[in-house]
């Protein structure tokens, strides 16, 4: 950056408080049109061209099924990034913070009409009931979830406490958290004290009952396609049939909302037309599925198969440059520890792995195999040639194991226009032959919202 002055800050109207982003215009000022090379790192690459793919074929999934679908925007906590998930026709989102919700309900999205449906998707607490009915009126529909008794009362004498005040009419709009198999959050639905809660929901005047809401988040255990896709059908056959079990006690379930990444990528596996017939009665009840990962993907993603290209349908990864080079321990320093790459685990080891770098055996890849908070150590150089290659101060893009967690470690991010042309560990090569690398250049900035 040519500039050493500190960015100006601008503040999103959050109710009560206000969240601090950095500039947007002042960071485009500063880095469009630089090449990766010339990013201070570590730093956060998206591909658009990627994320652009991802969401028009999880859309595409979800309308082959004749489902709703609602995207988790917690991945990437932007402006930008949730309206490329939600593209032409998917209105409802799913939010992990108040934060995320008060950013994206004061953005253009609700006032052009793109955005019309939020889920609060963590069990709501008495502390920001008041926050979560101040949103609710500034955005057509915006849902809370429960899973306790005690939320539910916290929510009836919050309403009692708002209409003795003088407002009418103050209600809720709940879904019923079940838990689906991950045993994470959610009522178990073969208890009678879920039955009960769901009753409770029912008649309360002050809540206005959705339906039930499940994930499967187990299903990232899955190493295929199919095991993914059974993780599916088993979320959708435990939440039909405690729908059953709530309308024999009169209970109406009008919405049954299911899913995680895996699972509901797996969905495209039931989407050709020789195999909606035969399971469209199986899913009669069902009227969304959520994820949210996908528009980012993984290493997790690569290994659940989510990520059916590998490597090219990770849209982020974290630019981080070379600082040493330990040939006699087969090891290279780099600045992205754990407070850039985060220390998620996955199956295949290490906590990333360089682009373009596994082996034409499917070997494995340059991974970093040790980190800490700045340090990143990385080996699984093979050959003689490759450590000629590198240089210290170069560049090299490592796609990480849990994209969500990743990001999160980042103030903003840059974003680049692969345009579906091969990666390799620092820029792009046209698919066709084998010609010069050629850098990529910043074509935005995006800047997520931070706290809860």
């Amino acid at each position: 950056m040519t500039s050493t002055a500190l960015p100006p800050q601008t503040t999103s109207t959050l109710f009560p408080v206000n969240f601090s982003v950095p500039s947007k215009e002042w960071l485009r000022e500063q880095l469009v049109g630089k090449k990766l090379s010339e990013i201070r790192t570590p730093a956060l690459v998206v591909d658009r061209f990627v994320v652009e793919r991802n969401g028009r074929e999880m859309r595409e999934t979800a309308q082959k099924l004749g489902l709703r679908l609602r995207v988790h925007v917690k991945t990437h906590k932007t402006i930008e990034g949730t309206e490329l998930q939600l593209g032409d026709g998917v209105t409802g989102i799913v939010v992990s913070t108040m934060a995320e919700a008060h950013y994206l309900i004061n953005s253009h999205l609700v006032a052009s009409g793109k955005l019309q449906d939020v889920i609060l998707g963590i069990p709501i607490s008495p502390d920001k009931l008041a926050e979560a009915h101040d949103l609710s009126r500034r955005i057509p529909r915006f849902h809370v979830l429960v899973d306790h008794i005690s939320s539910l009362e916290a929510i009836e004498a919050y309403c009692v406490a708002r209409e003795e005040e003088g407002e009418k009419n103050v209600k809720f709009s709940v879904w019923l958290k079940v838990d689906g198999g991950y045993s994470r959050a959610g009522v178990p639905p073969t208890n009678p004290s879920s039955l009960h809660l769901a009753q409770r929901l029912h008649t309360s005047p002050h809540t206005t009952f959705q339906g039930i809401y499940t994930h499967s988040g187990h299903s990232y255990s899955s190493t295929s396609p199919l095991e993914s896709l059974e993780f599916l059908h088993q979320e959708r056959d435990l939440s039909l049939s405690f729908r059953s079990t709530l309308l024999a006690s009169g209970i109406p379930v009008p919405h049954i909302s299911i899913g995680a990444t895996p699972s509901v990528t797996s969905a495209s596996q039931e989407s050709s037309e020789d195999l909606r017939e035969t399971s469209k009665s199986r899913w009669e009840g069902v009227t969304e599925l959520h994820a949210g990962n996908f528009i980012f993907m993984d290493r997790q993603q690569i290994r659940t198969r989510a990520a059916i290209r590998g490597e090219a349908d990770c849209a982020v990864t974290v630019l981080t440059r070379v600082l040493s080079m330990y040939p006699d321990r087969g090891t290279i320093l780099v600045d992205a520890g754990a407070l850039a790459m985060s220390k998620d685990s996955t199956m295949q080891g290490g906590y990333g792995q360089v682009l373009g770098t596994r082996g034409e055996d499917g070997e494995d890849g340059w991974t970093l195999t040790k980190i800490s908070q700045e340090h990143g150590i990385m080996s699984g150089l093979r050959t003689a040639e490759e450590w000629e290659e590198v240089k210290v101060g170069e560049v090299m893009r490592v796609v990480p194991n849990h994209a969500c967690l990743t990001a999160a470690c980042f103030p903003f991010y840059v974003v680049v226009d692969g345009r579906g042309r091969e990666a390799t560990r620092g820029g792009v090569r046209e698919r066709e032959g084998q010609g010069e690398v050629e850098e990529l250049v910043v074509v935005d900035v995006w800047v997520p919202v931070r706290g809860w």
